[in-house]
């Protein structure tokens, strides 16, 4: 199936692609908005009214195991990296809407499963902490298809500016350098930042000689856990987003969502204690195994300071 969907330019180098057949598809498609802010709606049906009217429209087809869930109107976000890999969507119809993660190729599906192996660690880490709730997505994948698809339930709620009370089992202790997430980490960031990014490779050679030794505490980790992840609703908070998720996490994600809180508002941060190192090499991490080359040729990091000039 071939639809016709008008483009919205969100920012950054983010597209939306929706689907609109009707004036009610409209007025949803306002309801549903990937932004929490009135400001940002009100952007947002500008954009999409500007390009109805000029008819701005992109062809694109989804594979047979999403287009069953794609019978109405929806707003489709593709992935900025690799936009024909995953595609993010959000549906509305009479009853209710859906938020849907699709992927379709070996690396999309591989980091959809991983969201599949979080929920389920997060649901056993969260069981016992009041107030947390982890939703469980339908999970469906393709026979002979390198596809598949995560359905939620759309939530009402809004960001979370600060974390709510949280804790993280840790099972070990051992020295950052020794731990299997910086063996993990280490190489990913220097394969992506040593040919283009040497300001940043330097800072992270630099920072693990300093720091290196510090002991971490060892345990499940979220991976991105940051303001646009943890939602609070009149039930309680939502963690959602899993696809950063592993096992052998350190400890250091409280102090991660107040840096991204901060740096993300500011786009400064000072770097002052080995915790602040750990916060910044893990953002260095996150956008070099992202390949998010927007944000990271913007960056300018010195031994004890990291700016986005955005």
């Amino acid at each position: 199936m071939v639809f016709e969907l008008y483009r919205v330019k969100l920012g950054y180098s983010y597209n939306a692609l929706v689907r609109i057949d009707s004036v009610l598809d409209f007025y949803r498609s306002i309801q549903y908005v990937p932004s929490s802010s009135l400001l940002g709606r009100i952007s947002f049906a500008l954009k999409l009214f500007y390009s109805i009217v000029r008819r701005n429209t992109e062809k694109r087809s989804f594979g047979s195991l999403v287009e069953p869930f794609l019978q109405a109107g929806f707003i489709a976000l593709p992935w900025s990296q690799h936009p024909q890999e995953k595609v993010t969507f959000i549906t509305f119809d009479n009853v209710s809407g859906k938020f849907l993660k699709y992927g379709k190729s070996c690396r999309a599906v591989a980091s959809l499963k991983t969201e599949v192996s979080g929920v389920q660690e997060f649901t056993r880490v969260l069981s016992d902490q009041s107030g947390w709730t982890v939703i469980t997505p339908e999970f469906t994948e393709g026979e002979k298809t390198s596809e598949v698809v995560l359905v939620y339930p759309l939530v009402k709620a809004k960001r979370s500016k600060e974390l709510p009370p949280i804790s993280f089992p840790i099972r070990d202790s051992l020295a950052f350098n020794e731990s299997a997430y910086f063996k993990h980490t280490y190489p990913i960031i220097r394969k992506f930042c040593s040919a283009n990014y040497l300001a940043i490779n330097d800072f992270v050679e630099l920072g693990v000689k300093a720091y290196g030794d510090e002991i971490v505490g060892i345990c499940s980790m979220h991976g991105d856990l940051s303001n646009s992840n943890v939602l609070v609703s009149p039930s309680g908070s939502i963690l959602i987003d899993f696809e950063d998720f592993t096992n052998e996490g350190i400890n250091i994600e409280k102090e991660y969502f107040d840096f991204r809180y901060r740096f993300d508002r500011e786009k400064t941060f000072e770097i002052e204690t080995a915790l602040d190192f750990f916060c910044v090499y893990h953002y260095l991490y996150f956008q070099s195994k992202h390949e998010s080359e927007f944000t990271l040729e913007k960056i300018k990091i010195s031994e004890d300071n990291i700016s986005l000039n955005i």
